[in-house]
């Protein structure tokens, strides 16, 4: 009963996370002119020990990916940064048995983006100013997910480390062609060639 209830919840969650990662697919642009990116890791769950994963190893691998792929970016505190999230969990096995280990991993960018908010729909009480003299709209600036992708693996112990180091590489490469895409090379200088 416990396997079916873990496998039911992680098909929710993987359905979740691709729905949810989906729009994030269809805005490279928001990557556009990142040149300072802080990578921050969280924390890991207790069963990364056992499974012989470390934070400072993932910040290790994260950070060489994107430099090796990304030289032009900085690695440096800035509004800009990436959050790297691993969850883990095992499910129940037999007696003597341990059970699946469930990893899901995100990546996500965050950056300063601007919203608008129409003023006459916030103000709830009468206003002593007459309403012509609002304006229409005010600005706030928040910290907002611009790329985010996920993914959920299963496994035993002995090959989930490598399979969740390698889905966050991928993960890491996508990200890479999306700022590509979002920030092309300029094309060389004329007579260059």
């Amino acid at each position: 009963m416990r396997r079916r209830t873990l496998l039911v919840l992680g098909l929710a969650l993987a359905g979740a996370l691709v729905g949810a990662t989906g729009a994030w697919a269809q805005w490279p642009r928001e990557l556009e002119g990142i040149s300072r990116l802080h990578v921050i890791v969280q924390d890991l769950d207790p069963l990364a020990k056992e499974l012989a994963l470390t934070k400072p190893d993932l910040e290790r691998l994260v950070s060489a990916f994107l430099r090796g792929k990304l030289p032009d970016v900085t690695q440096e505190m800035g509004t800009e940064y990436m959050l790297v999230t691993v969850r883990l969990s095992r499910g129940e096995g037999a007696a003597q048995a341990r059970g699946p280990v469930v990893a899901a991993v995100s990546v996500r960018v965050y950056r300063p983006v601007v919203t608008l908010y129409k003023v006459r729909e916030l103000v709830q009480k009468p206003v002593q100013t007459p309403a012509q003299a609002l304006p229409s709209y005010l600005m706030n600036l928040v910290l907002a997910a611009v790329w985010q992708r996920e993914a959920l693996l299963t496994g035993d112990d002995r090959g989930i480390a490598g399979r969740l180091t390698t889905t966050l590489e991928t993960l890491l490469g996508e990200f890479v062609a999306d700022y590509y895409r979002a920030n092309p090379a300029p094309p060389p200088p004329p007579g260059s060639r």
